[in-house]
């Protein structure tokens, strides 16, 4: 929020529009009282105020209570919010009247569910039309049927409620002035402010100077009287170049505008009366001693500060106040002094008290000749429609979001900087950078635009920090907005769409295959690698190479996975640091030795006090390069589980400190030593040994590598050493299922002692690794079948005439995954009902991973043994309008496109093109089947 409209919100909740003064007295016909063309109004519950807000991106209903002061009001902009624009129908026959309401600042209609719900905004069936028979503490309802829908307040929150047995009761109250402090008012134009005057008139030295506002401080206040505007909350209104229109008049170039001591009598008011017909002068003011002859020896503590000899220092004094309850839109109200002793139009007097007026138009003599005077009737008619600012409205594309660089500030020590939000800072000011970044959403702004034409601009990684909403103005191809002249430069579409720009966000894909080594970058260089110190578990980090760095991997955290922030509903993940393979984690910092706050790696049942530490990657203006930002666990910490959301609100940023390079907290947006580099070596849970394809492979035992795993005479698994069979002996792994990348499926399968000439043509058999349903391993003859090859028929060794089994890729035993392990090339063979491979006595069985037994693979040249899986498994390579199959020779080829077209035709070479149709063809030899795109 803007600070010093924080201010005003204040004022104005407490003591201004919210009064008993501002609200409606109602009349037994209710809907005849208000002028719902004409003003906005509050709904009101006691001091709970209804309002707009949005719920999970969809617009909906709050409240918000005055009460409590204006930290329930953090986030709003101005009072806009809770703002109604009533449409009223007053029912012939019954009297009754019905209301829709629209809110001013979002435009959303109080369009609810037709049911029990909280008061979300629907577009499907909602009630649009509610029947309020009394707005002075009446119920808000709609009859349906035989139902009634009432809207009501429960805990504090708004809701719908079908047939409530104690509905809530609303009041309709007129929405009071902001009165406008001097830090506003010079904040439009950088350090003045100008006004415009609807109907304007030549000679209104409001409109005709720029304006500075002064708070008056002055300790002399002669003649005040009581109900006057104390000045604590006045302002005086200097006028800047005014000097060269008034010649040698004055000495001094500090002239303010004054209510004269001239009366007029102006048409339709009474003669003389009090507070009315004076027209506006410009005048000096001065500094006297005690007992200064100029200003007739008035006593006073000295250098007090006085008014123009004549004249009344209270006739210097204004108020300027913001009716933002206007529907044809905001304006101001400029309360002023006027002289309380006066002499006709033809003399002057030299007064000391005055009476609070009003700036207003009025008419003199039977000419009827238009002046601004003053009247103490605020009559809405009588008064000016009164704007800030002067120029060109601005039109600004609220469809983009910009870099906001100021070209003049309200500060000159900002010209050439850049707006941005700070992380985790106090209150919502915006502060200057210098330099914006494609990366950081933090110096990026979105756009908003109400529909009276007012913008308000975003932070697009602190939605809290904001401009007020307000009307702004062109300036030279630039704008003025809050305070200052800035150049809006559009932001590239590609990264105003990127949602998880600012922070680190990895794939579940990436999480499960990917290990994060942690390089931290310094000015002094870049060969420091985050790593667990021996002993005493802290988190530390030193130069060394990066193949010796700790590898972590990253777990999402909790509660804290896509979280949305900023403008435009960005998402950010927060991870925990795991290692690699065991149960640690990085914990909750404690203290070390030296009485340094520390960070260490540790299981979750070792301690006491800790929490497992949570971590979101904030990016920084050098691409790669990142904060370590803490998040904060919600709800009882060190219990489990505990869950993430918020960045942390102190000690939230990772950094490298102390003699022994540990890594530690420090405060939100501290000067650190470095930034963290994220090396993302690959580190599956489980690894795919052939990258998709197939291979011929040797498996060898890590406790003896001359053993390797061979079959049996019997078809059973066993380890054999390299003497026991041929050295260029492998298994065959071919690709079962790789789609999903955190676990792909293999077959280990061999063509080692079968009949090849059994086979019938075309067929691709082999011995095939299965588990029995006994649990145990054995090789089962068999061959993959179907277009994706997602089916295994299954044969009878003694007959295979008999039709096959088939083996569903669900229910198929006859798949293994390789499952990594900390050492690098060693992996568990795991089958498909989790178990994993261990020797006994020679022979392959299958134990709990505890037990289980590390292999290694090693890809091998084509054997002899396993030729008939070669030589009968078909390769097709498309071609720009043909395909051409290898290894087919003297066989039928198929060629099918997706309308039905056949091409049938037998291969005389091995390597056989034939035409084809643009787009997805089936080549089909015997019972092999493989899917293709041709261009």
């Amino acid at each position: 929020m803007n600070k010093r409209f924080s201010t005003l919100l204040a004022a104005v909740l407490v003591a201004g529009s919210f009064s008993a003064s501002a609200q409606v007295t109602p009349g037994t016909d209710i809907a005849t009282q208000l002028a719902p063309a004409d003003k906005y109004y509050h709904i009101v519950n006691g001091t709970d105020y209804l309002a707009a807000d949005k719920r999970d991106g969809h617009d909906s209903i709050k409240v918000m209570s005055a009460a409590a002061g204006t930290a329930n009001f953090t986030e709003v902009i101005s009072l806009d919010s809770c703002m109604w624009k009533l449409t009223v129908d007053v029912q012939k026959t019954t009297g009754d009247s019905v209301f829709t309401f629209e809110n001013k600042a979002t435009r959303a209609k109080i369009n609810l569910p037709a049911k029990d719900a909280n008061a979300i905004v629907v577009d499907k069936d909602p009630i649009t039309e509610w029947g309020w028979k009394t707005t002075a503490n009446g119920p808000i309802q709609a009859k349906i049927g035989n139902d009634v829908f009432s809207m009501i307040l429960d805990g504090g929150t708004v809701k719908v409620k079908k047939n409530a047995t104690a509905a809530t009761t609303w009041t309709a109250t007129e929405v009071g002035n902001i009165k406008l402090s001097a830090e506003y008012l010079n904040q439009q134009n950088s350090n003045f402010f100008q006004l415009a005057f609807g109907g304007d008139i030549n000679g209104n030295l409001f409109t005709k100077y720029k304006i500075k506002a002064i708070d008056f401080t002055g300790s002399s206040e002669e003649g005040k009287s009581a109900g006057q505007a104390a000045a604590s909350d006045s302002i005086m209104l200097q006028v800047i170049d005014a000097k060269k229109d008034f010649g040698t008049k004055f000495k001094t170039d500090t002239l303010f505008i004054v209510a004269d001591t001239v009366q007029h009598k102006t048409q339709g008011a009474a003669v003389w009366a009090a507070g009315a017909g004076f027209v506006f002068s410009v005048d000096s003011l001065g500094r006297h001693a005690d007992g200064d002859p100029v200003y007739g020896t008035v006593a006073g503590t000295p250098v007090d500060t006085v008014a123009a000899a004549g004249r009344a220092l209270a006739t210097y004094l204004f108020a300027i106040e913001m009716n933002t309850g206007r529907i044809a839109g905001d304006s101001l109200i400029i309360r002023v002094n006027t002289p309380g002793s006066f002499n006709n139009a033809d003399a002057t007097s030299a007064t000391t008290a005055t009476v609070p007026s009003n700036v207003a138009w009025g008419y003199l003599g039977s000419a009827g000749t238009k002046v601004l005077t003053t009247s103490p009737v605020a009559n809405e008619d009588a008064l000016p429609y009164i704007t800030l600012g002067a120029g060109t409205k601005a039109d600004i594309d609220v469809t983009k979001s910009y870099y906001v660089q100021v070209v003049k500030g309200a500060s000159k020590d900002n010209n050439g900087k850049y707006w941005a939000s700070l992380l985790g800072q106090s209150g919502s000011a915006i502060q200057y950078v210098g330099e914006y970044s494609d990366l950081m959403p933090s110096t990026q702004w979105s756009v908003l635009k109400d529909g009276a034409g007012r913008y308000q601009l975003v932070n697009r990684d602190d939605k809290s920090v904001t401009t007020s909403n307000a009307f702004v103005y062109a300036v030279d191809g630039n704008y003025a907005i809050n305070g200052d002249t800035v150049k809006l430069t559009a932001i590239d579409d590609a990264i105003v769409k990127d949602k998880y720009l600012g922070y680190k966000h990895f794939t579940a894909t990436e999480l499960s295959t990917l290990s994060v080594k942690l390089q931290f970058v310094t000015p002094l260089g870049t060969d420091a690698y985050v790593y667990v110190a021996s002993g005493d578990s802290m988190v530390k980090a030193k130069a060394m190479d990066e193949s010796d760095a700790m590898k972590f991997k990253l777990v999402a955290a909790n509660g804290a996975t896509d979280n949305k922030f900023g403008a435009n509903d960005l998402v950010r993940s927060a991870y925990l640091l795991k290692e690699q393979f065991g149960d640690q984690r990085v914990m909750g910092y404690n203290y070390n030795e030296a009485g340094d706050k520390v960070f260490r790696m540790m299981k979750t049942n070792q301690t006491v006090g800790f929490d497992s530490t949570a971590v979101y990657f904030r990016a920084t203006k050098n691409a790669g390069e990142y904060q370590l930002v803490i998040a904060q666990p919600n709800g009882t910490q060190f219990t489990a589980p505990v869950s993430y959301e918020a960045l942390a609100s102190a000690d939230s940023v990772v950094t490298i400190a102390g003699s022994g390079a540990n890594l530690a907290p420090t405060s939100m947006n501290s000067t650190v030593s470095g930034y963290f580099k994220i090396v993302t070596p690959a580190a599956p849970d489980y690894v795919n040994v052939t990258k998709n394809s197939s291979a011929h492979m040797q498996i060898t035992s890590t406790e003896n590598t001359s053993l390797m795993i061979g079959m049996s005479d019997d078809f059973k698994p066993v380890l054999k050493s390299e003497t026991e069979m041929d050295a260029t002996y492998s298994l065959f792994i071919d690709t079962a299922k790789v789609t999903d990348p955190k676990k792909p499926l293999f077959y280990i399968m061999t063509t080692a002692g079968l009949n090849l000439k059994a086979e019938t043509s075309g067929d691709v058999m082999a011995n095939y690794l299965n588990v029995d349903k006994d649990g145990n391993l054995e090789f089962i003859l068999a061959k993959q079948y179907g277009i994706d090859k997602d089916t295994l028929l299954v044969y009878n060794r003694k007959d295979l005439d008999a039709k096959p089994d088939t083996v569903k890729m669900a229910n198929n035993k006859a798949v293994f995954a390789f499952r990594a392990t900390p050492a690098d090339g060693e992996m568990l063979i795991e089958a498909a009902n989790g178990k994993c491979m261990k020797q006994d006595n020679g022979k392959i069985i299958l134990v709990n991973s505890d037990d289980a037994l590390a292999f290694t693979t090693k890809t091998v040249d084509t054997p002899t043994s396993n030729d008939a899986i070669e030589a009968n498994t078909i390769s097709v390579v498309a071609g720009e309008g043909n395909v051409t199959v290898y290894g087919a020779a003297g066989k039928t080829i198929i060629v099918s496109d997706v309308v039905g077209h056949n091409t049938t035709v037998v291969a005389t070479s091995d390597a056989e093109t034939i035409p084809a149709t643009s787009g997805v063809v089936i080549v089909k030899v015997g019972s092999e089947v493989v899917k293709t795109v041709v261009d």
